[in-house]
């Protein structure tokens, strides 16, 4: 349970949502999802908006948002951002739904792959995964915690076996420009490189054993760093900088893949190869192995890895591949019984990051990219708010105003953050809804973070605003609820006069609401609150002169029972206009340039 101030309604009890997290539907449940799916193929081989809004004409546009977003989202497949009559199946219990052929494996490569990739086993267009992250933290829980050193005593000795390096050498040399620069996680005493990019432009090892990295002779430069401690790549180890990034058996002890593959994507060039290798014969330290990778054999591994990439990055990784050059006897389910080593490899590119273009097809690039490192973004999620910030975009009126909702994008992730806090207690319409709102009059700050946190209950409401504006709006709807809440939030980080209009304002609304019951009897307590709040933010919060704001609530008592209702139904007019479609520029722009969201 958690405590609720803005947001509370029919579904949301006030002060006190009931969160329905993992507890309601365990992840472990999609975890065996995902294994069943891949063991098997082993086996087999617009409602009411204009609350908070800062003008009719903004309460308008808000609509013919909400009115796109929803034409859009219902009229095809061919959407921008994967808001899809696929993602309603997936809803249902489709996801991630690998149907093997009688008797034989599913076409995971095809044979002109075959023939022309040596070693693949999965091809880029063969992955699938589930909508959401699919591990609870149980599977990255070890025997032994400490990391330091990960591989116990100094271990000077290969890991792979002569045939085992040959292949990765070879692999190697496929994808790897002669003069590379090089970052190796979890570099340790042999780097596998073949001679004829020994010694490379420049090869960094990061890791957690002295020794081990001194015996090293390919490295130029060594970093000691327990990446299970602290995931991110120190500041030397600049963006856009590698060539490639090389991780040699160290997955299966990374209890935070996710931050770690951001971090080798930050630091990658685009274009550059992330290039992970595994060998199932690897004993050393499986103490301190993650319990996901003991509980896996090699060919699920592969899925695994794969999907620790997608998660990190989604599409800003491409031409993501799992390979298998073990030889011979190595291979199959005999797999490390005869001696040999078997050698497996996920790699993957980084795309390129799209930063220039005012065409829809440029902006709409710019958008998904700005939240491929989101982690607290789903698939639906991103589909949904950018949805919504595509049409934000498409709205604004210069090209100044365009390009301030192309960096409220980059806001996105800081405020999900928060808003995965709550949960499943939000739904996911609502949920685009209020971080988008948020988004597009957001400074920046930690104060504003925090004051969304108050508003949504997941810190103690402040006495002076959050709780008694709780208790004034309890029978408004949960998404007027979340206007309020959008609406209020940045206003904390804002102007002079916007923090001292909210200084005011519980006060004021009291008495508004007092007055609105008084003349208007009849109406009940929803629509009350609703338009004492409408006539507050829009005629008093959003008044720059002290003096106007002063005489604010003289000109509501001014105001007579036709007056006041009829303010009323002009803003439920806009609900009405809601349901109806409005421009169809967001549907009828939108074309396919991104895959399907539960695909790569």
């Amino acid at each position: 349970m958690c405590r609720g101030t803005a947001i509370d309604s029919d579904r949301f009890t006030k002060y006190e949502f009931l969160l329905l997290n993992d507890s309601s539907m365990p992840r472990f449940l999609l975890v065996v999802t995902l294994i069943v799916v891949v063991a098997s193929t082993i086996v087999t081989t617009g409602a009411f908006v204009p609350l908070a809004c800062r003008s009719c004409r903004e309460y308008k546009q808000q609509q013919r948002i909400d009115a796109a977003v929803e034409k859009s989202s219902s009229s095809s497949s061919n959407s921008r951002f994967g808001v899809t009559a696929a993602v309603a199946g997936r809803r249902a219990g489709m996801s991630m739904q690998l149907k093997p052929s009688s008797g034989t494996a599913p076409p995971f490569t095809t044979k002109e792959e075959q023939e022309n990739d040596k070693g693949i086993k999965v091809s880029p267009t063969a992955w699938k995964w589930p909508k959401a992250w699919p591990y609870n933290a149980d599977y990255f829980s070890r025997k032994q915690e400490d990391s330091v050193p990960l591989n116990g005593p100094s271990n000077l000795s290969p890991i792979y076996d002569e045939k085992a390096v040959a292949a990765l050498q070879e692999h190697y040399l496929r994808f790897l420009p002669p003069s590379a620069t090089i970052l190796e996680i979890g570099a340790s005493a042999h780097s596998y490189l073949p001679p004829s990019i020994v010694p490379p432009a420049r090869l960094v090892g990061i890791g957690v054993n002295e020794e081990e990295m001194n015996a090293n002779p390919s490295l130029t430069e060594r970093v000691i760093q327990d990446l299970n401690a602290d995931p991110s790549l120190p500041p030397s180890l600049e963006s856009d900088s590698f060539d490639a990034v090389l991780i040699a058996n160290t997955m299966e002890f990374l209890v935070q893949p996710r931050e770690v593959l951001r971090e080798a994507w930050r630091v990658l060039k685009p274009g550059g190869y992330l290039i992970i290798s595994f060998a199932s014969k690897n004993r050393i330290n499986e103490e301190r192995q993650i319990k996901i990778w003991g509980t896996m054999n090699d060919d699920q591994r592969i899925w695994i890895v794969g999907s620790f990439i997608y998660f990190a990055c989604s599409d800003g990784f491409t031409q993501l591949k799992g390979y298998d050059l073990s030889e011979g006897d190595s291979k199959g389910m005999m797999a490390g019984l005869s001696g040999k080593t078997p050698l497996h490899i996920i790699q993957a590119v980084k795309s390129e990051v799209p930063t220039e273009g005012t065409g829809e097809e440029q902006v709409a690039a710019r958008m998904k990219a700005a939240l491929w490192t989101a982690s607290s973004m789903g698939a639906e999620d991103k589909a949904l708010a950018l949805a919504r910030m595509f049409q934000v975009w498409k709205e604004a009126s210069t090209e100044d105003a365009k390009e301030e909702v192309l960096v409220a994008v980059s806001y996105l992730p800081r405020i999900y953050d928060v808003l995965q806090e709550m949960g499943n207690a939000i739904p996911l319409q609502l949920k685009a809804l209020l971080a988008t709102r948020v988004a597009t009059h957001f400074h920046g700050t930690e104060e504003e973070l925090g004051q969304l946190r108050q508003g949504l209950g997941l810190t103690e409401p402040s006495a002076e605003f959050w709780a008694p504006l709780g208790k004034m709006t309890g029978m408004m709807n949960a998404e007027d609820k979340v206007l309020l809440l959008a609406e209020c939030v940045p206003m904390h980080a804002g102007t002079a006069a916007e923090k001292q209009a909210l200084s005011e304002l519980i006060p004021v609304l009291e008495k508004v609401i007092a007055i609105v019951k008084a003349k208007c009897p009849d109406l009940n307590k929803t629509d009350a609150q609703l338009l004492a709040v409408d006539l507050c933010m829009t005629d008093f919060v959003h008044v720059s002169e002290a003096e106007e704001r002063g005489s604010f609530v003289k000109w509501v008592e001014g105001l007579n029972e036709v007056d006041l209702k009829g303010y009323l139904q002009e803003r439920q007019s806009f609900k009405g206009e809601a349901g109806v479609p409005g421009e169809r520029g967001l549907a009828k722009a939108m074309v396919e340039n991104v895959k399907e969201s539960a695909e790569i």
